[in-house]
């Protein structure tokens, strides 16, 4: 069955995909059909050794947008010590050729960052594209500045 992006959503998928091995009919001059008018964003992780070794061929892409780092993922791949510390030397290493490529080749730089405090220190670095920690980890500190500001309050 077809599958579509929500209305809505930006930087998805802007087609249905068809299976033309399952339907024929479907050709290749209908196999994309436009479901929103949205911007479509085609971004490449960048998550391991393998990864920043080729990060020329990879920014080289024609229809590349940009390049994502995963800093988790990439520590682990490279056998650091620490995992996603933002401040080993290697590491940083590898982001700022990242960075220095990707800009290069007209590409935005983009990467996870474990806080607010690293999303800044990453953005600073410059990369352009800067996801600043996970879903539960923010409403989890939203939530415990909520409680702690109610408690505050109830205070004499």
């Amino acid at each position: 069955m077809p599958r579509r992006p929500g209305v809505g959503s930006y930087g998805r998928s802007g087609a249905q995909v068809l299976d033309p091995l399952s339907d024929p009919s479907s050709g290749p001059s209908s196999c994309f059909q436009p479901a929103i008018t949205c911007p479509v964003l085609t971004f490449a992780q960048i998550e391991t050794a393998g990864g920043l070794a080729d990060i020329e061929a990879i920014c080289a892409t024609p229809g590349l947008d940009g390049v994502y780092v995963g800093p988790g993922d990439l520590s682990l791949s490279l056998g650091l010590e620490a995992f996603a510390d933002l401040r080993d030397a290697h590491l940083l290493e590898a982001f700022d050729r990242i960075v220095v490529v990707a800009l290069a080749h007209e590409v935005v730089p983009g990467i996870h960052a474990p806080s607010v405090e690293g999303a800044v220190e990453m953005a600073g670095r410059g990369f352009r594209f800067v996801g600043s920690a996970g879903d539960a980890k923010l409403l989890r500190a939203a939530a415990e500045e909520a409680v702690s500001r109610v408690r505050s309050g109830l205070r004499p």
